[in-house]
Formats: C-alpha cells, structure tokens, sequence
C-alpha cells in the first residue's frame, strides 16, 4: 500500500514542485510514519511524481532506505525512468527471471522498482507481464511519455484528470487531484442518478465531473508530441475455454492448490497480518488457509469479527467458533459488537475518505473494524471478499439444464437447493427472472417449473425477505418517488442481463463495474488507517481457474460454490464447509436508522439545503414515518430504508464535496 501522485503540465510550463507536495500531503494517512519520512517528491521539466510506501512487503524497507534506486532507473542506453504508484507483486521470482536478473541484491528490491525494470525490457507491455496488485505510473524522459496501467481486476485505484492544453493530473485518490487542477470540484449529475437508482454500469465515472476512473486491465499513456491520453485493454477474460480434468477430486486439488499459492503471496508482510472472520465460506476458507502457512515462529493471525447480542438473526458466532476451535491456537480471535453500529456510523470520515457516498450499507460498519485492528498492531489484513464472484454461486446451472432439455437435473437441483435453503442467496432474484423466462419456453415441464420456483421461492422469502423478481422494481420505484421531479428524467431504468450458460453469467459478474467500485471502497477504507487490505479471490490465477470450471462444479446437489466446499475437505470445520445459509442484515440496518440515526436523519429532513437539489423532502418525510412503522423483515422496510440511506448519504457528501482539503476529525 502506498500514496501517489503526479502531474504533466502540456502548457510548456515547468511542473511545479510545491503543487506535486500539496498533493501528495492529502495522503498522509495512507502510511505509517517510517513511509511518510522517507516520502519522495520531485519536479523535472513537465512532470512532477510523489511517492510515500507502506511497510507491509518484504521489500517495502528498500524504497525507505534506498528511494533514489526504487522510484528511478537509469536503462543502459541512458534513459532515464521515473516512477509512482502502488504496487504488490505475485511470482516475483518469475518475474525475475523473465527479466534475467539473479542475485542476492536484487531480490531484495521493491516492487517498483523491479516495475522499473520490466518498462525497460517491455515498455507498454509492460503490465501483462506483472501478476498482483497495482497502479502505477512511469515518465520516460527520453520519448516524453508518461505510461500509466492499473492491475487485472482493479484492487489498486487509480484516478486521473485530463484538461487539454493544460495538465494531466493522477492520484490514488481523488482528493490529491485538487491542487494541480485550473477548475473546482463539480458534482458528476449522471453518476448521482446512477448511485441512487443503484445502477452501476461505468468503469471510468466518478462523482466529480471531469475526474475520471482507469479501467482494471487498463494502460494509459500520453506523449507530450501528441498530448491526448491513449486507453489500451491489455488483458480480458477467457469466456469461452473450459478446464477439463480427470475426476472431482482433480478439480477440487486445483482449486485448492492455486487458492493457496494466491493466500501464500498475500501473507507476505514484516508485520502482523490479520483477517476478517465472518464464519460464512469464504471469510472462513482464507482464516483456515492462512493459519496454516504462518511459521511457528510467527505471531498468530488476528481474526476480527463483528457480532451481535440483540440480533441474534446477524450473529454467526457459532461458525466463528468452529473456526477458532480448528485453528487450534493459530488465530487470535478480536470480537466487536455490531447491534449498536448504524449504517450512518462515522459517515462523515467515510465520505471524505472515499471521495463520495460509499456503495452499500455496510461500508460504514466495515469502517469500524479497521481501527481496533489498527490498535493490535495489524498492517495487512486479509479479506475474504469476492468469494462469491470468482468462485461463483452457479445458480445458472438450473437455467442451463432446462435449456439443454435434461429436465430431471434440473428437477433434481431445485429439489436439493430448496432443501438446503440456499434459495435465498444473493443471486436469487436474478436467477429466478431467468428460470422462470427459461420455464415458460418449455411444454410439458414449464407448468410444473412455475409452479415449484414459486414455491421455493415463497419458503425462502418468508425467511430472508429476500425481494421476488417482480419487487426488485418496487425499490427503483421508491427511488423514483423520493427524487425531485426536475431530475427524474436523469434515473437510468433498472435492467438486468442474463447469459445462456453459468460461464456467460459468471464472467459478467466478474467483468462488472461494481467489482472494483468495491475494491476501491475497500483500499480507501484500509488506506485512511494506514493498513492494507488483500483479497486472495481476486488473484488472477484463481480467477481465471474458477471461470474455466465446469458448470456441475460450481453447483452440484443443490450446493453452491460446490467445489470449493470440496476443495475445502479437512480444512474447514464440516459445519462451516456445508454451511447453507447466508446471513441477511438488513433488519440491523432498519433498526439501527430507526432508533441508532434517527435525529441524524430527521435533522436532515428538516435542514435538508442544498439535498432538495436531489430529494422531495415532502415524500421523504412521508416514506420515513412509514419506515418506522413498518416490521423490520418486511421487503417494503427493506426498499425504504436502502432508498433513505442513499439519499442520507448523498447529503453529507453534497454538503462538503468542494472541500475536499478540510479532514472531519
């Protein structure tokens, strides 16, 4: 983890040193005091690049102590390169001999400097060479190019804003783009409209206008000859190979192979590593593995986990414990009580941090467990999101029998999804549009498919409140009542894409652009506590593995993430492993609006400013009087509260958007 920033002035004009260090000083939280010390920031000619790196690699200590030999190269044919970014590499070894360097010295460089090197040898091929996580970018000074490229999948943010015939300005957050830009933050009116319709379907839009977002797998370059920046996808998913091996326990043996590899490069740290431990699958599966690659010689993992005592339907200490008891000593358990934390917990330094209103609900309380971490000493920690993305819930596989007319299986797989009450996971809605389209195509089976996804679906919704397909519409038109007539006509309408196969849904799901909104969300989170966050999921090689499975291996007997489970065998606690339910904490969240925020947000309602640009107060007040009427597991709640908190939220941040300098305290 680290801060950057840089500028290219395209006006002829000099870059200027103390614009590139005003910048650079709005990411003094991202690094711990030995990182900021050692902080580098230099103008020459046009460009100006600021640097300051976290301690939380093996190598980290180099660009401390040896900044001029990590952020700049000097090639052989007298070029000079300079660098800035954020850079955790995998197979570094590989990498190194790729570029034909051996040594003890040179295992010891940082990872960007080893970037440096791989620019020398490959120049804008350079980022399909790198495995990991980053953002970076490189002036090269004999061409007067600047080469900027972000990682596969978008773990490491990487920010821009382009004037032509002015500057090019680049950050790893949004708010150190401010000092080096000839125009004021303005809010982005497309991307609000988006936000509140919970459409997110931009890989580059944020919301300031004119700040733009580098795709994942993306370079960018600009030379100063031709000064406009040049986009170029350097890597995309294989939708169409499909791996082939032998039996089940290949498949699961694979799995678990590279899912190790993944977790054993993200536990490399000179510091303590902890985890996040939910108890569900995934979260459970990196704790499980992790332990057990931390030497003897090394202090236990932290696993921190968020618990209830009031709601009791949140809290999954029972895993949890079976995960305790299986570590056997190798994890420290931190336990913070969830019930009284509100979706609107510390909203202030959350909005600032993430440069605009977070994603979800539950951004604010995954705030509130970065500091007790912080506290115990952890530099890294381990997140175990994304599981249900690359690994992939399968739900498609019943729509891909009944188009293949093998009606028995698909029979079968409902039959068994309804009895291990999975048929509430977050995939539901969309897969129960897409079966019942696919249901009605067929004869002498639709009649009976209707009739049993209503059943299946009936039973799981008096459990979850999980919204039927025809309701999903029902929030959108919440939203829709709530925005002020005059900017209706900006909401996008709600759609949905289904694909004919598992691995159609399954690279879309992984291609959205809400994957890396949510990793961005997370490193901002991790960056404000001067920690990092690592997401073994989201590794290349275990991405591209999952994608190329089968379709019985990622749903099988009405398990989803079946091999996983599999791969998991005598790892995992059997309770854990075959867990079927996924923990909904929507009537939390109600809950904690109603009672935990509930002056916050009539304070809002009746000194709303400058949020009557978006909100018709008037149905507001209507809407959240019902809310604290309604049962918390109604769908209804569920629709109001999420609409609320989006308005809530977009409010706090309109009310200090163009201030992005003055830090909440």
């Amino acid at each position: 983890m680290s801060a950057f920033v840089g500028l290219l002035k395209l006006d002829g004009v000099p870059a200027s040193l103390p614009t590139a260090t005003a910048m650079l000083d709005r990411l003094r939280h991202r690094v711990d005091e030995e990182g900021w010390n050692a902080r580098q920031v230099r103008a020459t000619g046009p460009v100006a690049l600021g640097s300051a790196v976290l301690n939380s690699t093996p190598q980290a200590q180099f660009e401390c102590q040896n900044p001029d030999a990590a952020l700049s190269l000097e090639t052989p044919n007298a070029t000079t390169l300079r660098f800035a970014g954020d850079v955790r590499l995998d197979t570094r070894d590989e990498l190194l001999q790729l570029l034909e360097l051996s040594g003890s010295q040179v295992q010891g460089w940082s990872d960007s400097r080893l970037v440096l090197e791989a620019y020398a040898r490959f120049g804008c091929e350079t980022p399909r060479h790198l495995k990991g996580d980053f953002a970076f970018a490189i002036w090269d000074e004999a061409r007067q190019k600047l080469f900027c490229a972000r990682d596969r999948f978008g773990v490491r943010p990487f920010y821009f804003a382009f004037v032509p015939g002015q500057v090019l300005a680049f950050a790893n957050e949004i708010k150190a783009l401010w000092p080096a830009l000839p125009f004021a933050p303005r809010p982005d009116q497309t991307h609000i409209a988006d936000y509140l319709a919970g459409n997110f379907d931009s890989f580059t839009r944020t919301f300031y206008e004119g700040v733009e977002r580098l795709p994942p797998a993306h370079s960018l370059t600009l030379d100063l000859a031709k000064p406009t920046t040049q986009q170029a996808s350097y890597f995309t998913l294989d939708r169409d190979s499909e791996l082939r091996l032998g039996s089940d326990a290949d498949y699961a043996a694979e799995l678990r192979a590279t899912f190790e590899r993944a977790i054993n490069e993200r536990t490399q740290c000179p510091g303590q590593v902890g985890v996040f431990l939910s108890g569900g699958l995934d979260s459970s599966a990196v704790a499980a593995v992790a332990t057990r690659q931390t030497p003897a010689e090394k202090p236990p993992l932290i696993a921190l986990s968020m618990v209830y005592d009031r709601f009791k339907q949140c809290d999954e200490r029972q895993w949890i414990e079976s995960n305790l008891k299986a570590a056997q000593g190798k994890l420290e358990k931190e336990w913070i009580w969830g019930d009284d934390i509100g979706a609107l917990n510390d909203v202030e330094r959350v909005v600032w941090h993430l440069d605009g209103p977070p994603p979800g609900p539950n951004t604010c309380a995954a705030w509130a467990q970065y500091a007790p971490l912080k506290k115990l000493g952890v530099c890294v920690v381990l997140d175990g999101h994304g599981g249900d993305e690359v690994v992939c819930m399968g739900y498609s596989r019943i729509s891909e029998l009944i188009r293949e007319r093998r009606f028995g299986e698909a029979r079968r797989e409902l039959l068994l999804l309804r009895r291990h009450g999975l048929a509430h996971a977050s995939a539901t809605p969309l897969f129960w549009a897409h079966l019942g389209q696919r249901a009605s195509g067929t004869r002498f089976i639709g009649r009976f498919m209707r009739s049993l996804t209503r059943s299946v679906y009936a039973r799981a919704a008096r459990r979850t409140n999980s919204a039927p397909p025809s309701e999903t519409e029902e929030g959108f038109a919440i939203v829709k009542e709530l925005v002020c007539a005059e900017k209706r006509s900006l909401l996008p309408m709600p759609s949905s894409s289904s694909e004919d196969s598992v691995r159609g849904d399954h690279a879309n799901d992984l291609s959205s652009p809400l994957q890396p909104m949510a990793l961005e969300a997370m490193d901002a989170l991790a960056g404000a506590h001067a920690m990092e966050v690592r997401v073994p999921f989201w590794e290349e090689n275990m991405v591209t593995l999952c994608l190329s499975l089968p379709s019985d291996q990622k749903m099988r007997d009405g398990w989803n993430r079946w091999v996983m489970r599999r791969a998991m065998q005598n790892l995992l606690p059997p309770d854990v492993q075959w867990r079927s339910a996924k923990t909904n904490f929507a009537s939390q969240m109600i809950w904690g609006l109603c009672h935990i925020e509930r002056d916050r947000i009539e304070s809002q309602l009746q000194n709303p400013g400058i949020l009557t640009q978006w909100l018709d107060i008037s149905h507001a007040r209507v809407l959240w009087e019902e809310l604290q009427k309604l049962p918390l597991d109604s769908t209804r709640a569920a629709h109001i509260a999420f609409a609320l908190w989006r308005f809530m939220i977009l409010g706090v941040w309109l009310r200090g958007y163009n201030t992005p300098d003055s830090k909440p305290k």
